[in-house]
């Protein structure tokens, strides 16, 4: 007798093979709240382990998740109650949107989420525990990467050490683009099916490794 089990739940921003993923464009799971001021954002790049936060301006949220251009957002269910959906405008049409329990968005307990997945006594060492008394001077942030790790685990059923820190993502001293720029620059994507956009030209290195 064979005993059969579910091992993994595959989903769109959690595929790791290599014959599924596009060459040279990373697969990100991102997760996201908002409250009246922001919104924190955290995602990760399940193949890799690179898992960043960063919390934005509610007007500077939409540019945000283009740039990231997950292809899965995880949002509080408790949106869904009202006619429309608030997360429009904000979610790349090409992502797909995945309702989670509001609870799992809450900062305490994400906190304590995050020192259980890390094996730490503080969330400092990765720049998110700026407050008094240990607390997380990134709420939101924190918010979001808890209810990532736990959607992880409740999809991987596995162990992630190759996801080993959160890195904040640092908006300070650099050039921001929004959308429309990217769009008209053709840094990533043409207008176009057909063309090739500048980073497709960069990444024409030999040897390959200069991509």
């Amino acid at each position: 007798v064979v005993k059969l089990d579910v091992v993994r739940t595959v989903t769109p921003g959690t595929l790791t093979e290599d014959h599924l993923l596009e060459d040279g464009v990373a697969t990100h799971l991102a997760a996201c709240v908002t409250d009246k001021k922001g919104a924190g954002i955290a995602w990760v790049e399940l193949s890799t382990g690179t898992f960043q936060v960063c919390e934005v301006p509610l007007d500077q949220l939409a540019d945000e998740l283009d740039r990231i251009d997950p292809s899965e957002v995880l949002i509080p269910e408790g949106d869904r109650s009202v006619e429309t959906n608030p997360w429009e405008g904000f979610v790349p049409r090409s992502s797909a949107q995945t309702w989670r329990p509001d609870h799992r968005f809450g900062w305490d307990g994400s906190r304590q989420k995050l020192l259980e997945f890390f094996g730490v006594g503080s969330l400092a060492g990765f720049g998110l525990e700026d407050g008094p008394d240990g607390v997380p001077h990134e709420r939101l942030a924190v918010g979001a990467a808890g209810a990532l790790i736990d959607y992880l685990q409740e999809t991987q059923l596995a162990a992630l050490p190759h996801i080993r820190r959160i890195a904040r993502f640092q908006r300070e001293g650099v050039m921001h683009l929004d959308r429309a720029t990217r769009q008209s620059l053709e840094l990533v994507a043409t207008h176009r099916g057909d063309g090739t956009p500048l980073l497709g030209v960069l990444d024409e290195t030999k040897p390959p490794m200069g991509r």
